[in-house]
């Protein structure tokens, strides 16, 4: 009885594990820290495959059995689908996050050029954390939904805010070049200029 209870606490154990390798190895996908991450996913299939093997050792019955490769072929596959649903929900909301952080530190700044009559002058992103935090808000955002840091500009009474998307590489030197348009690609850039967005995901 005991042999059994222990088996089947393995195998729920490797079946997470494998879950949660998948989704692991999926969200490295343009993101900072993407070849530790892949390491971790590949841990996790590792440490599933022990307790897969220790199950199998707990009962003394042989580990790879038909039934018991059915099995485990099934947990890769049903790791494998819940792992793509979270990540198509993950790539939804990370541009919903990045439009709306942008949007918040836009008003922001938008409000200290009332009480100061001057934008914000700051020569990197974080910059601004030091003058719109906590007065004008209450958590600054330092990087965007894929965890790249935001660019800000300023000249005169314009300013720019941008992210560089999926890949976080650039697609021109300044805010300033982008033409306005509706983003075609996930790895496009976002850019909120004279107070709206000149490139936003659709």
């Amino acid at each position: 009885m005991l042999r059994g209870i222990a088996a089947i606490v393995c195998y729920l154990i490797a079946v997470i594990a494998v879950a949660a390798a998948c989704y692991t190895f999926l969200d490295a996908e343009g993101t900072n820290g993407e070849l530790q991450k892949r390491l971790i996913a590949f841990a996790f299939v590792f440490g599933a495959m022990l307790l897969w093997i220790a199950g199998g050792a707990v009962t003394r019955r042989p580990m790879f059995t038909t039934g018991r490769v059915i099995v485990l072929l099934a947990i890769g596959f049903v790791g494998v689908v819940a792992a793509r649903n979270l990540m198509m929900a993950s790539g939804r909301s990370r541009p919903k996050r990045t439009l709306a952080d942008i949007r918040t530190v836009a008003t922001a700044i938008d409000a200290y050029a009332v009480d100061h009559a001057a934008l914000p002058v700051a020569a990197k992103f974080d910059d601004l954390e030091s003058q719109l935090a906590p007065t004008y808000l209450h958590q600054f955002p330092r990087t965007d939904g894929w965890g790249y840091p935001f660019r800000y500009e300023s000249a005169g009474k314009h300013f720019a805010i941008g992210s560089a998307g999926k890949y976080g590489k650039w697609q021109h030197a300044r805010l300033a070049d982008y033409a306005p348009g509706t983003n075609k690609k996930p790895e496009d850039d976002i850019v909120f200029r004279d107070n709206e967005f000149v490139r936003y995901a659709p």
